[in-house]
């Protein structure tokens, strides 16, 4: 079978929009969610162990202020960084459901428009290669019928 277009093609990215909304959109909602919750939650533990000390001794004062501050920002820094990778990992994700996809779509398409010639190669990370074998399968005997009823016509 050629290739019309090679594994990362643009007009692949525009075919699978539908697979990014609903598989990324899911993730980094899921993502900010929970890293904002448990980010409050670790800063509202700190802070009141830190408040109780506070109210103890006024000296602790700066102190206080300077680990409030510090411990926001790592907070901030760890959802972002943390929402990131799984961004990262939902796109990939994405795209390795939408590959197939639209590798299927094209050969049913093309099968749909009288080509018999078409075969299915998914790559192993897909782990469909029992599809493609028996998608295969069925289109040899698909053509051998074809040629049969070609001869005897």
């Amino acid at each position: 079978m050629k290739r019309e277009h090679s594994k990362r093609c643009l007009a692949n990215v525009k075919l699978t929009n539908k697979f990014h909304f609903r598989y990324l959109g899911l993730w980094i909602l899921l993502t900010i969610g929970l890293t904002v919750v448990a980010s409050l939650l670790l800063f509202l533990l700190a802070e009141q162990h830190w408040h109780d000390l506070y109210a103890l001794d006024t000296r602790f004062q700066e102190e206080y202020m300077m680990q409030r501050q510090l411990m926001a920002m790592a907070l901030g820094f760890a959802t972002l960084l943390f929402s990131a990778a799984v961004v990262g990992l939902a796109k990939i994700t994405a795209h390795r459901i939408a590959g197939p996809y639209i590798k299927l779509q094209r050969v049913f398409e093309a099968v749909r428009d009288g080509n018999l010639n078409q075969e299915l190669s998914f790559r192993k990370y897909d782990h469909l290669e029992e599809l493609a074998g028996a998608f295969n399968e069925m289109m040899m005997e698909v053509r051998a019928r074809a040629k049969k009823e070609n001869t005897s016509l």
